[in-house]
């Protein structure tokens, strides 16, 4: 690539939204690449069950998957400056997110934050790079904010969601995915041109095939600049698939220990935290509290349950 082009990346910035299979591979895949400041965004923490598929170990879990990211890019390269936030992507705070950087890749795992961010990488004029790997097959496309973008591919957000947490991955499968969203970012990042495919891979029958993304001329997003996911009205609960867990957002953000002094004098049962979050049980539900206030209820995919359980211990 040559030292002019190396001197290039390490002057870029680069935003990565979620840090779970995909995301941890690209995030390690980004500072081997010798990006010099990376933004990475998860609202999540590590777990034993992301062992297999993460790029995480042991001494991680219970950490958020952001911050536990940071630490192993410093890991690889000290000179990097990573700015890992602990959040949900939102229509509240997507645009702030994206405009941290100069191009947006994907480790989500749900589509309905893609919509969320094609929206703002349109309206930013910010090209974005999408990925998705479930069960044992993936899909990789370069995403530009005047087209084509998510929307002229998907103009309605799919109705069949699976997601690594409901059906399953690979474990060879994150890795492979990543890479071919690193090899699109170095080329936009250097000035080389990107793919204008999206292109599918088949781990089963070791295959891929793809199909040329063309702009559509009336396109809410990029034709129309009608930013429909932009203005959705913000969600309090959310049902994670596939786990058994609801996620609570509430108005205000709350301290960590102040919290953890309230409820040693109640009936919970605290289970441990950090700088980043705290755990606790009440009954047969696990409850996680991240310093911006949100809860992931564990144990329920009942909303109001879940929402229940939360003012209790925030009124505790």
């Amino acid at each position: 690539m040559g030292k002019g082009k190396q001197d290039r990346l390490f002057n870029t910035k680069v935003v990565l939204i979620g840090c779970g299979a995909l995301g941890s591979n690209i995030g390690i895949g980004l500072a081997r690449a010798g990006i010099g400041h990376i933004v990475l965004v998860d609202r999540d923490m590590v777990e034993e069950e992301n062992l297999g598929t993460h790029q995480y170990s042991r001494r991680d879990i219970g950490m958020p998957k952001s911050a536990a990211l940071k630490d192993k890019i410093a890991d690889i390269n000290h000179q990097i400056e990573v700015e890992a936030i602990v959040a949900d992507v939102n229509r509240t705070n997507v645009e702030g997110i994206v405009k941290k950087g100069q191009l947006v890749l994907d480790g989500t795992d749900n589509m309905e934050a893609r919509f969320l961010v094609n929206d703002a990488c349109v309206k930013h004029d910010m090209p974005w790079i999408y990925g998705s790997c479930v069960r044992s097959s993936g899909s990789v496309s370069v995403f530009h904010p005047h087209g084509p973008c998510l929307r002229c591919v998907f103009p309605k957000v799919p109705t069949k969601r699976e997601t690594a947490d409901t059906v399953g991955i690979l474990s060879t499968l994150p890795p492979m995915i990543a890479g071919m969203e690193l090899s699109e970012a170095v080329k936009i990042l250097t000035g080389d041109k990107p793919s204008q495919d999206m292109v599918f891979y088949d781990a089963d029958k070791q295959s891929f095939d793809k199909i040329e993304l063309k702009k559509n001329k009336s396109c809410k997003a990029c034709s129309k600049h009608h930013y429909k996911f932009l203005k959705s009205k913000a969600k309090k609960t959310t049902v994670l698939l596939g786990k058994n867990t609801v996620q609570v957002v509430p108005s205000r953000s709350l301290n960590i220990e102040e919290l953890m002094k309230r409820l040693q004098k109640s009936e919970v049962e605290i289970l441990g935290g950090n700088l980043y979050l705290m755990n606790f049980k009440i009954r047969d539900y696990t409850i996680t509290v991240f310093e911006d206030g949100r809860a992931l209820v564990k144990g329920t995919s009942d909303e109001k349950i879940a929402k229940e359980l939360y003012l209790k211990y925030d009124g505790a």
